[in-house]
C-alpha cells in the first residue's frame, strides 16, 4: 500500500520537480490529448488571465522525497465546477496505491462549498487510437466517487495542432446531484463541445 505523499506547486519554469512534471506529462499522455507545452509555459506569470487563472501544476512526492507522479488542474473562481485536465503516476511507480491518493489529495483541496463537483475527460474504450487500459481507468474512477456521465456526446480539442477526439466525460459529485445538474455543470467547463445525445444518466 502506498505510503503518505506531498504536493508541491510548480509556479515557475526554473521550479526543481518542472523539468521532471514535464517529461511525464509528454510520457503519459497521447499526443492527441496534450496541450502545447508552450501553453503550459504561458501559464507562469499570467495569474490574471482568465485562460490561467485559479490553474495548479502540482508534482507529487513520495514520503523520501521522489517525485512519482504530477497533476494539473483548476479552481475556478467564476465557475462552480473544479475541472482536472491531468494526472499520471511515473511508470515504475504505477500499481502501488499512489493513483487513489494522488486522486484524494487533489479532491481533499476543492472545498465542496464552493464547488458542486469534479468534472474530467476520459478516453472511450474501444474508439479508435485508445488505451487498452481506458476502460480500467474509468473502473478506478469509479471505484474512487465519480460517475460516468452518459447521455452526451463530447469532442475535445486540445489546439490547432491535433485531431479533434470524442471522449467520455466523468462527473465527481461533491454535493447531491442528479445527471442534469452534472450535464450543466460540465457544460459550463466544456462548453458547445459538450452535446446531448439521449437521456442524460450517472453511472
Amino acid at each position: 500500500m502506498a505510503a503518505s505523499l506531498s504536493f508541491v506547486s510548480i509556479q515557475e519554469p526554473h521550479d526543481v520537480f518542472f523539468l521532471a512534471w514535464l517529461d511525464l506529462y509528454e510520457t503519459a499522455f497521447p499526443p492527441n490529448e496534450r496541450i502545447l507545452v508552450s501553453e503550459i509555459l504561458r501559464s507562469f506569470g499570467n495569474p490574471k488571465n482568465d485562460k490561467y487563472r485559479d490553474t495548479h501544476m502540482d508534482a507529487i512526492l513520495d514520503g523520501n522525497g521522489l517525485f512519482i507522479g504530477m497533476a494539473m488542474y483548476q479552481l475556478p473562481s467564476d465557475n462552480p465546477a473544479a475541472v482536472l485536465w491531468y494526472i499520471a503516476v511515473k511508470a515504475d511507480q504505477r500499481s502501488q496505491g499512489w493513483g487513489s491518493k494522488i486522486y484524494d489529495g487533489i479532491l481533499s483541496q476543492i472545498n465542496p462549498e464552493i464547488y458542486k463537483a469534479l468534472v474530467y475527460e476520459v478516453e472511450i474504450p474501444g474508439e479508435v487510437g485508445s488505451s487498452p487500459d481506458a476502460e480500467r481507468r474509468i473502473r478506478f474512477y469509479q471505484k474512487n466517487g465519480a460517475k460516468l456521465l452518459t447521455g452526451i456526446h463530447y469532442i475535445q480539442s486540445v489546439g490547432w495542432h491535433q485531431p479533434t477526439t470524442p471522449m467520455h466525460i466523468m462527473v465527481h459529485p461533491l454535493q447531491p446531484m442528479g445527471a442534469e445538474t452534472a450535464y450543466e455543470l460540465a457544460s459550463g467547463i466544456f462548453g458547445d463541445s459538450l452535446k446531448k445525445s439521449g437521456p442524460l444518466a450517472l453511472e
